[in-house]
């Protein structure tokens, strides 16, 4: 599933269900979200979620199908309640399958021609999450907050590793994350998983709660905290007032599909660098020819310049 970025401001709260602004350092994070029980006391759902996420560590294209399979397992037994169906018993049968992959709800590009989908050109995608993982964690600290941008975040499965790899690093870390994309609008939270979950759009919420959750579950030191927008729009409303003290450390993004989507990361880009000009900032760009690269922009002489390292 590719991610088409446009800069429409349809405002976006999912405040009961995700962490939103909090820059205070925590000793501990909170283990919950969201109203599902936690079950961290448990040691073998404790080794659940380590295995998981190692395995998506060492290899998310074989955790990938796994994954599919049981979300379409996840999938048929939702169906099964049809107008019994409730909150409560939505958030039991995501817990329950949790028990086979902690973060079985996030997705990532799935569609088969795109050239960066991790399946058909997997150093691609490998090559972009190791690079911002690694300039994240260099960042990282205890004592000073570091507030990230992940812009076309789509179904959070690339930002969930590339965050846990560099919480790994630095697993006492104070981190503010961003998370921006039309999908975050509640009219379409269901197509993340529109093929899936056709007949249940409302699962659209329970993936980004998923992501946070598991993020403060497996880095239960850390002080974290994530907001989402639709866009950029809203982005900026949100910090307007602060948009100076609480510009990006960093922004990156991999899955923009078309030129509106380019033209709107150059603008965010151009406009955080005015504020922050040593930000570090990433793109998964595709080039001519089935080639990719890794693309960083700066600002020279008052006009945006893009330096493209091609990944081989």
């Amino acid at each position: 599933m590719k991610v088409s970025i446009l800069l429409l401001s349809v405002i976006f709260s999912i405040s009961s269900l995700i962490a939103m602004e909090n820059d205070s350092a925590l000793a501990e994070c909170p283990m919950n979200s969201g109203g599902i029980q936690s079950l961290e006391d448990n040691t073998a759902h404790k080794l659940q979620a380590e295995k998981n996420l190692a395995r998506l560590l060492e290899d998310p294209q074989g955790l990938l199908a796994e994954m599919k399979q049981i979300r379409k397992n996840f999938s048929a037994e939702m169906s099964k309640y049809g107008a019994d169906f409730n909150e409560t018993t939505h958030r039991q049968v995501v817990q329950d399958f949790e028990k086979e992959c902690t973060f079985f709800l996030l997705t990532e590009c799935a569609a088969e021609s795109c050239l960066l989908r991790r399946s058909n050109n997997p150093r691609y995608r490998a090559a972009f999450e190791d690079r911002v993982a690694n300039a994240l964690s260099d960042k990282l600290s205890n004592d000073t907050l570091i507030r990230c941008l992940s812009y076309g975040s789509g179904g959070l499965l690339s930002d969930f590793r590339i965050l846990s790899k560099a919480l790994s690093k630095k697993p006492c870390a104070q981190l503010k994350i961003d998370l921006i994309d039309t999908l975050f609008k509640p009219e379409l939270l269901g197509a993340v998983h529109e093929e899936e979950f056709s007949h249940n759009p409302r699962i659209g919420t329970l993936f980004i709660e998923q992501f946070t959750r598991q993020l403060k579950n497996n880095f239960s030191q850390a002080a974290i905290s994530v907001s989402v927008h639709s866009s950029i729009v809203n982005y900026c409303n949100q910090y307007a007032k602060t948009m100076r003290r609480e510009a990006p450390d960093m922004i990156f993004a991999a899955d923009i599909d078309s030129d509106s989507g380019y033209n709107d990361y150059n603008k965010l880009c151009f406009n955080m660098l005015r504020i922050k000009p040593h930000a570090y900032n990433l793109l998964l760009s595709k080039k001519a020819s089935d080639k990719a690269s890794l693309d960083t922009l700066s600002i020279s002489n008052g006009k945006l310049s893009v330096h493209s390292e091609e990944i081989k």
